[in-house]
């Protein structure tokens, strides 16, 4: 249960804004973004692990550290350069 309401929270947000508030540029690719999570499993993993296995990141904070050691190591993990 946990894991369909973030799925479908990013949604609810961006559809329930006034237009005004969202400009079209930005509503796209919210939409974008939003489509592409809810197929990739993997990814959900990984915002998952960072949001409650490392918690809270506050600068200058030991988990903010950790979180980006994590987030490096994924990257290399998943082919990215220059990281």
């Amino acid at each position: 249960m946990t894991r369909l309401l973030r799925l479908l929270l990013p949604a609810v947000v961006v559809s329930s804004l006034p237009a005004q508030q969202v400009s079209e540029k930005y509503h796209d690719a919210a939409t974008k973004l939003i489509s592409m999570a809810q197929q990739d499993e993997e990814g959900l993993d990984r915002l998952e692990y960072l949001c409650d296995r490392i918690g809270n990141r506050v600068s200058g904070s030991a988990s903010l550290e950790k979180a980006i050691d994590w987030a490096v190591a994924e990257m290399k993990k998943a082919g990215f350069e220059n990281v």
